[in-house]
């Protein structure tokens, strides 16, 4: 079970497969991520999902296993016209999303 064509998620794991030269049976294909974890957790296939979305999960009931960093990361950015000047609300946005992206990175390379 995989996101939709074009999800973030789904071009990691596109690009995944393909360097490994594998083609995948999917059964199903899903807008919602949340729908994929949960189909997965009630054994109706397996699914890639982020680890904050199963972090989330109050009863863990998933066989984990994790993909490393090489294989698969997201990149984000935040992208705005050189022309225009951020108001405080934009900015402190950008900030504050540059600010947790540097922690959560730095809390993932403390766990190893």
């Amino acid at each position: 079970m995989l996101t939709t064509s074009g999800s973030a998620i789904r071009r990691q794991i596109d690009r995944l497969l393909q360097r490994y030269k594998l083609t995948p049976t999917i059964v199903l294909e899903s807008s919602n991520i949340y729908t994929v974890a949960e189909l997965a957790k009630k054994n109706a296939g397996v699914a890639f999902v982020p680890e904050g979305l199963v972090s989330e999960s109050p009863t863990l009931a998933y066989n984990l296993y994790p993909v490393s960093h090489e294989l698969i990361s997201i990149e984000y950015f935040i992208a705005y016209s050189t022309t225009k000047t951020l108001t405080p609300t934009l900015q402190a946005f950008a900030d504050t999303f540059i600010q947790e992206i540097q922690a959560h990175t730095l809390h993932h390379d403390l766990r190893g």
